[in-house]
């Protein structure tokens, strides 16, 4: 058990990183936070707002958050998409997954992690983690087993997490504060709730919130293999931070959060976004978009020149009003400006475009940017943008998805919803392995494919130009043609093993054999009746051919 000296350790750690974390709240995700998600509420952690209150007066061009949305909405339908196929398993090592019995288990565990997937809330909490790390750069998710749904996740407010990484830069250690009602905590903790919490929901008042935190950390000391809750791989502390009371202690056998970073930094473990990156341009183009709407408002409504004295009656502004005046002492004109308008605009355009950018909207606007360029420049512009934002994906990969599908196996695994696994891949299976076939991943796959068939093509042009048909002994036509169905990720079914085409060639060839052997035997029975039908009372081949055999 956890002593009371730990959790004071546990408190005084979670003070130092949320002190820390204060300079990203103030510099980094609030001003992140105005350009993209302007009606998100505040980004710090000590001002709170009210929820129905009126924001977002201070953004003046929304290209900030559209090109987010873009990002967001790109990344989740490229990655995780609801109605596409986005990953597979395989095992290590390889040979196994010809094994048929190995297949069908594999097919069964990703069929039923789908369903669970569908019949989870994962599509709404991971498209809001793909908007927290384009505007924020980190992401946070909680993935808990759920006796009714199987499974549930929870996108986590920024604001409420301290993080710290192991010696490889892994996010292994998370701090979260919420707020619960008494009611609630009451119902999840009975008896061990402090008194005052109780009181709060004895008197009726149910709905009153209390500060709790929980800490998830590894653990240095327990009995490795042992599955109870107080020897767990990673702690799991459930506290009431007023009192530093334990209401609870359990463990994980794996990290229960994933926490992806868009782009990681080598000594902080916070990341740093498109957003936060394009902090820069964003504040430029919102006082471009600011200055262009005055500057517009100058020209339709410029200031007016109003003599100092004489004009006693109420001045009509309005389209077609009348103002009178005596010419004797001046009249009402404006205050012209020269406002060069087309130029801040094209200005203010310009700016809009190196936003874009940095939320890699021209590589999910692409094909729409130019209808009528040809398949090869779609080609090259699609394996273009696709090596820029590869680094982006691998990230995805690893953080995120890797962490999310790890978690959900060993959920599903460990509550019995996956069948017992083949006695062969217990006795040589060391790694279920994680292939993505989602769109995203799938046209990056596909860039090999593609070079692939350039290859063939040159050497389909050499064979016709020079006639030498050696050309293409180079290529192996059966490893193509597997490499190829790898990369688009074309079902098992179609494919034969190399063992099956083995044994088909063999069988070709020695059906190939017995047909030569038979039209062989065939032509010697012909040639035997040839030969009996031979006179040899008259001079002929054969006569003469006995006679050489017989020295004459």
């Amino acid at each position: 058990m956890t002593s009371q000296d730990q959790v004071n350790q546990l408190i005084r750690r979670h003070t130092t990183l949320k002190n820390d974390r204060v300079y990203w709240e103030a510099e980094l995700w609030s001003p992140a936070m105005d350009f993209c998600q302007p009606q998100a509420g505040s980004m710090q952690s000590n001002n709170t707002r009210q929820s129905g209150e009126l924001r977002g007066q201070k953004v003046y061009d929304g290209t900030p958050e559209w090109a987010c949305d873009v990002l967001v909405n790109g990344m989740y339908s490229g990655l995780t998409p609801d109605n596409y196929k986005w990953f597979e398993w395989s095992v290590a090592p390889e040979w196994l997954n010809d094994d048929p019995q190995v297949k069908s288990y594999l097919q069964q565990c990703e069929e039923i992690t789908y369903q669970a997937l569908s019949e989870s809330n994962y599509s709404e909490s991971t498209l809001g983690v793909y908007r927290q790390q384009a505007v924020y750069g980190t992401g946070c998710k909680y993935i808990e087993y759920d006796p009714q749904k199987i499974l549930n996740f929870q996108r986590i407010r920024l604001t409420n997490v301290c993080i710290a990484e192991d010696r490889a830069g892994k996010i292994d250690t998370l701090f979260r504060e919420f707020k619960w009602s008494a009611r609630n905590a009451v119902k999840q903790w009975g008896n061990r709730c402090p008194t005052i919490i109780r009181n709060a929901v004895e008197s009726g008042n149910h709905d009153t919130e209390f500060d709790f935190l929980h800490v998830v950390y590894p653990r240095e000391d327990y009995i490795h293999g042992k599955r109870d809750r107080q020897n767990m791989p990673f702690a799991s502390l459930w506290l009431y931070q007023a009192e530093k009371k334990i209401l609870d202690e359990g463990g994980y056998l794996s990290f229960p959060f994933s926490v992806p970073r868009w782009d990681r930094e080598d000594d902080v473990p916070w990341g740093r976004g498109p957003a936060i990156k394009a902090l820069q341009d964003m504040g430029v183009l919102n006082q471009q978009g600011k200055t262009n709407l005055i500057a517009a408002h100058k020209m339709v409504e410029p200031p007016l020149a109003i003599p100092e004295d004489g004009f006693n009656k109420a001045i009509d502004l309005s389209p077609g009003g009348f103002n009178y005046y005596n010419p004797t002492r001046g009249e009402i004109r404006p205050i012209m400006s020269s406002i060069n308008l087309p130029f801040a605009v094209d200005m203010q355009d310009r700016t809009q475009k190196a936003v874009e950018r940095r939320f890699f909207v021209d590589v999910f606007l692409m094909l729409t940017e130019n209808p009528k360029m040809t398949a090869t420049e779609v080609l090259e512009r699609k394996q273009e943008k696709l090596v820029i934002l590869g680094p982006t994906i691998g990230q995805q990969r690893r953080e995120h998805l890797d962490n999310d599908l790890d978690r959900v196996f060993e959920i599903l695994n460990e509550n019995g919803h996956f069948p017992d696994p083949p006695d062969i891949l217990l006795e040589y299976g060391n790694k279920i392995k994680t292939e993505y076939v989602s769109p995203l991943a799938m046209a990056q796959r596909r860039i090999e494919v593609e070079s692939t068939m350039r290859v063939y093509q040159v050497a389909g042009n050499i064979v016709q130009l020079t006639g030498r048909t050696d050309a293409i002994d180079v290529l192996n036509d059966e490893e193509t043609i597997r490499l190829i169905a790898d990369r688009e990720s074309a079902p098992v079914e179609i494919m034969k093993t190399r063992e099956q085409v083995q044994a088909e060639r063999e069988a070709k060839q020695q059906q190939m054999e017995d047909m030569q052997a038979m039209q062989e035997a065939a032509a010697m029975t012909q040639g035997a009746k040839d030969l009996g039908g031979i006179k040899t009372d008259q001079p002929n081949v054969l006569t003469d051919a006995v006679k050489g055999l017989a020295g004459e």
